[in-house]
């Protein structure tokens, strides 16, 4: 029996006019049950599935579907976007 799983793809990102929002899309990997996305500012925050002390992430779903929609964003702040399968 084969219990690999697969990371799913790298997200891609697309930016709504408004600029406050952005909208996140992903192929999911093999073998998991669900996906996981963390969108911060804070990239230790991020690598750490917005768990711990820093910055607070500003989206976090333990069961995301793609695309994903991120509202509450800065214009002008560079985000991290990490998908866990």
């Amino acid at each position: 029996m084969d219990c690999a799983a697969t990371d799913p793809s790298v997200p891609e990102v697309s930016f709504n006019e408004t600029g406050n929002s952005a909208t996140i899309s992903w192929n999911a990997g093999t073998g998991g049950v669900s996906q996981s996305l963390y969108v911060g500012s804070d990239q230790t925050m991020v690598n750490n599935n917005c768990t711990g002390a820093g910055t607070p992430c500003v989206y976090s779903s333990a069961n995301a579907t793609s695309p994903t929609e991120v509202p509450g964003l800065t214009p002008g702040t560079f985000y991290y976007a990490k998908v866990v399968n």
